[in-house]
């Protein structure tokens, strides 16, 4: 292990070991387009918080982003698939206002708190996979204009797209249990909701979004 570490640690990847799993604890490099290495398994709490990346590859082994790992990564542009990601925690791409797609693992699980909070997607995708999207999770991204949605039982939590101020077309998938307080509230541009319904839908849950926008399907 310690070879490893500092072989990384010469390249710029400050890493640990939390039992058998590769944490990358902090981005020491200067590289603006970034390959982390396949040893990494983990990218720990603000690991590139704030660092003048571009683009980002990740490791095919990379099942967990930890909090803030690439908060206010301000221009950061791209990012390869998180094809191996089962939890994204609070904060993780919050305020990365350049990056405009992300491709989520059908592994994925969890995203975590203001996740996405103020980045620059303009379309997501979340996978059959998820059972839990928290609070303010995708909040006033506002060049979002498309949102396909699902998991599996699904939760969305509070104001999880509220303040999504183009969003313009959501489709809610089967597996999504229900939609909780404020989840969609001022999305204020949507004009195509598709709804099952089964899905719960919490109090206030599309306040300020016409109501005609709304389908139901069975």
């Amino acid at each position: 292990m310690k070879n490893l570490m500092s072989k990384l640690r010469a390249h710029g990847f400050d890493v640990t070991f939390d039992g058998d799993k590769c944490v990358l604890r902090r981005y020491t490099g200067s590289d603006e387009n970034v390959t982390i290495p396949e040893e990494v398994d983990i990218i720990g709490n603000n690991a590139f918080y704030g660092k003048n990346v571009r683009s980002v590859k990740f490791g095919s082994n990379i099942t967990h982003i930890q909090s803030s790992a690439f908060e206010r990564c301000a221009n950061l542009t791209e990012i390869s698939p998180l094809a191996s990601v089962e939890v994204i925690e609070s904060y993780a791409f919050a305020y990365a206002i350049k990056l405009t797609a992300v491709e989520l693992s059908d592994k994925l699980t969890y995203i975590g708190e203001c996740a996405f909070n103020g980045s620059g997607l303009e379309k997501i995708t979340i996978p059959g996979s998820v059972k839990n999207v928290d609070y303010k999770a995708f909040f006033a991204c506002h060049g979002l204009k498309e949102a396909y949605i699902d998991g599996d039982d699904a939760i969305y939590g509070e104001s999880c797209f509220a303040n999504c101020r183009k969003l313009g077309y959501l489709s809610v998938g089967k597996g999504v249990s229900s939609l909780e307080r404020r989840a969609f509230s001022y999305c204020k541009n949507l004009k195509h909701v598709k709804l099952h319904k089964n899905t719960g839908i919490g109090e206030d849950a599309f306040e300020a979004v016409n109501s005609e926008a709304i389908m139901f399907e069975d």
